[in-house]
């Protein structure tokens, strides 16, 4: 077997065996990773695998696979109504962050403010990890909640930042205006190009395979691919090449569902990210650990500094900023790249570098298990500072702190209605809905196969996604846990690779509590349906039956009195005579 391949089998499997132990623990995923790389990797373990850079090659396809995935998930109306919030903490977190950082590595280390370590300890401290951060938060179904959006909206303006850095650092013993003019020139000609392509040409494309739910996905991921190979021609990063790429068809009907198929790709190749990782773990050296100190410290104060009083002043509520907080407390991947090309550039020593790496897997354990329990965290917080309001007012004597802040996130109005598969009968039902309630569209999300009837849909107020009805990934991702009620409106008949039983199945395991009607051809599998968890069955041929019944009886009553008025038009007939 080639060397490559033992490699990688090796860094899979290892993952796989302390990633069932972890899982079975209750411990956090990312921490099995770590774990296997330190275990085969040549720095502290036995030396399983000897060179590393067969996992880097696969983990950077995770990171590529990672930010399209991001980019899809983007929507760039909802970024653009996010207004206020996102911009103030997206550009201020950075810069702020920089900043003070600039002068706390100073002092702390009685570097000058100019000596190039000084910055590069500044923009360690003030980038976090976009994989670690969407892994853990997709995991706990949070991505989409307020606090979610703000820690991504965060994460994406310190990429470009990320980026920006890596076109200026050949050059910054001597600054100056030509590398950032032109990395900002080329990333914006890169985008538009991207997204012109992808209105005028991509949507011809996705169009004429829209039958074909495997080319839209193959065909998603050629794309991706391209633009990453574009953006690194460029000299730009490939991950910002993907970002683009996923953003560009963020708005397409197909995202959701190619999405939901990359996922396990992705995460197959994120593994792996975690597993490199672990096996660059160097052994530990005394002169790196006052940088790694430093590193922690100034982690762990500058978050709830700095993106706490930015959410409060954008808007946000006490909820969101302790939470995005919290969700940002570890190191970035785009820091390693930073720092190996410094090391290169010789701006940084090895000491610094393997500071960097211990910091980052340090942070990457306990923020796997903040962000697993950050809203209990918050619990404390928020118990411990209204005893400070508390005490407060009671020393104020009497005086008044004014109202007490409301601590909820305001969320989006909830799509609780969800369709699976617009047959006949859903069909029916909305349009009887948008005549005598059309409110309660508002609440409805149907998932279908056919983008004809999405482009039908869009005349209704109700959300229309492209996607496998049958997958549990993208039930998943479009919050399906959260229905109130769910109607499955397909015959098993029509269904293709599925059928009404596994839907019910399927849907029962993701909404415990919501209320499933399915449908079903006849009454020996009606009461399958109702021992899977369906808690109404709609019968086609039951309810055609009950409605030509209902129109013969209506037309023999309507006879009935046109007999009766006959009669007594004949009796009046008589009396005249």
């Amino acid at each position: 077997m080639h060397a490559f391949l033992a490699d990688i089998g090796l860094a899979i499997v290892v993952a796989s065996i302390i990633g069932i132990l972890a899982y079975r623990a209750g411990q956090p995923l990312i921490v099995a990773y770590l774990l296997a790389g330190i275990i085969i990797g040549p720095e502290i373990g036995p030396q399983l695998v000897k060179d590393p850079e067969h996992i880097d090659l696969i983990s950077e396809i995770g990171l590529i696979l990672l930010l399209f995935i991001i980019g899809l998930e983007i929507n760039p109306n909802m970024i653009l109504r996010s207004g206020k919030l996102l911009l103030t903490t997206g550009l201020g977190q950075f810069a702020v962050s920089v900043a003070l950082g600039l002068v706390f590595f100073s002092l702390a280390t009685g570097l000058a403010l100019q000596d190039n370590r000084v910055l590069y300890l500044a923009i360690f401290g003030s980038l976090s990890s976009t994989a670690i951060v969407v892994k853990s938060l997709y995991d706990k179904y949070e991505l989409d909640s307020l606090h979610g959006r703000v820690s991504l909206g965060i994460l994406i303006f310190q990429d470009v930042w990320a980026i920006i850095i890596l076109a200026l650092q050949p050059s910054l013993s001597a600054p100056g205006f030509w590398p950032v003019f032109r990395s900002l020139i080329l990333t914006t000609v890169l985008t538009v190009a991207g997204f012109l392509f992808s209105k005028y040409i991509l949507r011809w494309i996705f169009a004429r395979l829209d039958r074909s739910p495997e080319m839209v996905v193959s065909t998603a991921i050629g794309w991706a691919v391209t633009m990453s190979g574009l953006a690194g021609a460029m000299d730009l990063s490939v991950e910002m090449g993907a970002l683009i790429a996923g953003l560009a068809i963020a708005n397409y009907p197909y995202s959701l569902h190619v999405t939901a198929r990359v996922l396990p790709l992705r995460d197959v190749f994120l593994t792996l990210f975690f597993v490199s990782l672990g096996m660059k773990i160097p052994m530990p050296e005394m002169g790196s650990m006052m940088y790694l100190l430093l590193l922690v410290i100034f982690l762990f104060l500058s978050r709830p500094l700095i993106v706490y009083p930015l959410v409060r002043l954008g808007g946000g509520s006490s909820r969101t900023g302790f939470l995005s907080s919290i969700n940002l407390t570890q190191f970035s991947e785009f820091s390693l790249v930073i720092a190996a090309v410094g090391l290169s550039l010789e701006h940084i020593d090895r000491n610094m570098m393997s500071a960097l790496l211990y910091g980052m897997v340090l942070t990457s354990i306990l923020s796997a298990y903040s962000i697993k329990y950050n809203h209990k965290i918050y619990g404390m917080f928020h118990k411990w500072n209204a005893k400070r309001r508390m005490r407060k007012e009671i020393l104020s004597e009497g005086g008044t702190t004014g109202a007490p802040e409301t601590e909820e996130e305001v969320h989006l109005p909830g799509r609780s209605i969800f369709i699976l598969g617009y047959h006949r009968g859903a069909q029916s039902m909305v349009t009887s809905l948008m005549d005598h309630r059309p409110e309660l569209l508002e609440k409805v999300t149907v998932v279908d196969f056919n983008p004809e009837i999405l482009r039908q849909l869009q005349h209704y107020p109700v959300q229309g996604v492209f996607g496998d009805l049958s997958d549990r990934s993208t039930l998943e991702h479009i919050g399906l846990q959260r229905a109130r009620v769910i109607f499955i409106t397909i015959p098993d008949l029509l269904l293709k690779g599925t059928s009404n039983l596994r839907l019910v199945t399927l849907c029962r395991s993701l909404a415990p509590e919501a209320a499933i009607l399915a449908t079903a051809d006849d009454s020996a599998r009606a009461q399958k349906l109702r021992e899977a968890g369906a808690d109404g069955i709609v019968t086609p041929d039951h309810y055609i039956g009950e409605m030509l019944a209902r129109t013969l009886m209506r037309l023999e009553k309507k006879q009935e009195i046109l007999e009766e008025m006959d009669a007594v038009e004949e009796e009046e007939h008589i009396r005249d005579d």
